[in-house]
């Protein structure tokens, strides 16, 4: 009888999990085309690039096997572009790929997370508990629809941790007459794998795996009390992580990637902070002395970067707002619900004031969770653009969701003999009660994220998921597909086109100055320039249309042009603009440049093109 009550109970354990994954699953692909609305360049660009590698290997400069896809020079990993090719290969070449892929690297984190939580804790409740926050996040689900890779970046750092500890627990109590010395050696290799592919991936958790695994293994030194011997083998993964690729690579442009030119240390906010102190200082006439030991760099950059760091938990972020970046704005939602903050500090609260006689494995286990998500906050913290980067701290979520589970599963112990829980105990397992509660409480935010990503997002900050520019690439491919242009090569318009027609800038004629598609270039007969406004070109190149940028420029339309098409936001706003000139007033406009200022005279060609677009109505 006792057997089949086990397995009664294992199989409805089995169905809960399942239950929350599917949740999880859910909220994070349904209509994930649709919402949100617009594809964002980034992912473009790494759609784009997942597709060419399933084509031809290449990215779309033409590397074979590339490590990375960057646009500009910010060196971004192509790694995330190698996770989307079974999508694209399925799906097709669109922007659900990626969003797919991203949406079910989130789940994988779900699933490696909550198995660290029970390895941690031992106890199958704050598992569950983990699980229901972590599907129900508004923070993940967001982010992970608008496929960002540091969601991907998550799933290999908490791999990480997993495969780490569980490591260490098998080599620190297991018998050593059991023990193998070739499962050892793969054990050890199977674990520096997967810090070697995080390294890769992102760039947050570089700087994460070497604190994080270093408290790992302070856990399992005061849990399983290992010999000197053990404690030195149970270390090999991280200190060959240390070695390379974190060494090795730092000298390396892919050591930090883009976060090399987003960081704040020694940035012009920090320069500029700097001067007015200086300034306010030698204005007070204070001694140079003090002056020099108050403001100095090390300081300035100390202060900004902690307040930019400690502003990362602050109510006023966490629970209402879900931006910067902009792109990621849903009006009436944070990215932490209250039940999640309330939880975390009902966490902290415990470490510092509970009672210490009890479950002394929790506290441990809640001290490395604690700080954990104190390091998890250090990579957005010191970056400058984009403050605060809610995008870069998103690895935060689990290990916030983690301390949350663990200060409402105190709480839920403390209630354990109370009438109402001793009923339910009586039906129902204590995971399916504690997760069921915390599914409940957190169900208003997640219904406030969905409408905001459907009624509000769209028409809030259109201009940041490149409408337009989709709607601008579609007119292109279908009434101006070989006709000679210049464009303004905002929101990488030029790459939108060949995305919607799935072709191959490879197979294309390119004339561009060095690897990146920056300032002006050419592809086919498509010329791209910063800005057209006053250019030139608009009076000396033989084309059919200009497009222009319109959102944020008060750029006028030549008289001598008339408009064709406008590609809008959700809104309404227009973004790109279509000129086609006509030519027997522009050939005279251009004969009466030439014989005011002179063919040789281009100075004086812009100044005469700026007054007719001034001029223009």
């Amino acid at each position: 009888m006792k057997l089949l009550q086990k397995m009664q109970t294992k199989k409805t354990t089995f169905l809960l999990f399942l239950v929350i994954i599917v949740v999880a699953l859910l909220l994070r692909t349904y209509k994930i085309s649709v919402y949100p609305s617009g594809m964002h360049s980034d992912e473009a660009w790494l759609t784009y690039n997942a597709w060419m590698l399933l084509h031809d290997g290449t990215n779309m400069y033409g590397e074979k096997w590339p490590l990375t896809v960057d646009m500009f020079g910010d060196f971004v990993s192509a790694l995330p572009s190698y996770f989307t090719v079974p999508a694209v290969a399925l799906m097709g070449l669109n922007v659900a790929a990626l969003r797919v892929t991203t949406g079910m690297f989130a789940v994988f984190t779900l699933i490696v997370s909550a198995a660290l939580v029970y390895k941690l804790t031992h106890k199958l409740p704050i598992a569950f508990g983990f699980a229901v926050l972590f599907a129900l996040s508004p923070w993940n689900i967001l982010y992970a629809r608008a496929s960002s890779g540091v969601i991907i970046d998550a799933f290999w750092l908490l791999g990480f941790c997993l495969a780490f500890f569980s490591f260490m627990r098998w080599f620190f109590t297991s018998p050593k007459k059991k023990m193998q010395s070739k499962h050892v050696v793969l054990a050890i290799l199977g674990v520096y794998a997967l810090g070697v592919v995080a390294y890769f991936t992102y760039f947050t958790s570089r700087l994460l795996i070497i604190p994080l695994g270093i408290g790992l293994l302070l856990l399992a030194y005061f849990l399983y009390k290992p010999s000197k011997k053990q404690l030195v083998v149970g270390s090999l993964p991280l200190l060959f992580y240390c070695i390379f690729p974190f060494v090795l690579m730092m000298s390396s442009p892919l050591a930090l990637g883009r976060f090399q030119q987003t960081t704040l240390l020694g940035s012009s906010l920090v320069e500029g902070k700097l001067f007015n102190d200086i300034s306010r200082s030698g204005q007070a006439k204070m001694p140079v002395l003090a002056t020099r030991f108050l403001y100095n760099k090390a300081t300035a950059n100390v202060q900004v970067a902690f307040e930019h760091y400690i502003t990362l938990f602050s109510p006023e972020v966490l629970l209402f707002s879900t931006a910067p970046p902009e792109r990621y704005h849903v009006p009436n939602v944070g990215v932490v619900t209250p039940i999640e903050y309330l939880g975390l500090l009902i966490a902290v609260g415990y470490v510092f004031i509970g009672d210490k006689s009890k479950d002394s494995r929790l506290r441990i286990v809640t001290l490395w969770v604690l700080g954990a998500l104190l390091f998890a906050a250090v990579p957005s913290g010191i970056t400058s653009d984009d403050f605060p980067n809610l995008q870069r701290a998103v690895i935060m979520t689990p290990f916030l969701q983690m301390a949350a589970a663990i200060g409402w599963w105190l709480v839920f112990s403390q209630l354990s003999e109370t009438v109402l829980v001793q009923h339910l105990r009586r039906r129902f397992s204590d995971q399916s009660i504690f997760s069921g509660v915390l599914g409940i409480a957190s169900l208003p935010w997640v219904i406030s994220l969905g409408i905001g990503l459907v009624v509000h997002a769209p028409f809030q900050t259109p201009f940041f998921r490149n409408v337009a520019a989709e709607d601008m690439s579609r007119w292109i491919n279908s009434e101006a597909r070989d006709a000679k242009m210049l464009i303004e090569n905002r929101e990488t318009i030029f790459l939108y086109p060949y995305f919607f027609a799935e072709e191959k800038i490879t197979d294309q004629e390119v004339q561009k100055e060095g690897k990146y598609f920056v300032r002006d270039f050419k592809i086919n007969n498509r010329s791209f320039y910063d800005s057209l406004c006053g250019k030139e070109a608009l009076i000396t190149e033989d084309y059919e249309y200009a497009i222009v940028y319109t959102t944020f420029s008060d750029c006028k339309k030549p008289w001598w042009m008339d408009e064709v098409y406008s590609a809008n936001y959700t809104d309404g706003t227009p973004g790109f603009k279509v000129w086609k000139p006509n030519e027997i007033e522009r050939t005279q406009y251009r004969e009466q440049i030439e014989t005011v200022a002179g063919s040789n005279n281009p100075g004086a060609t812009k100044l005469l093109l700026n007054e007719a677009m001034a001029e223009s109505n």
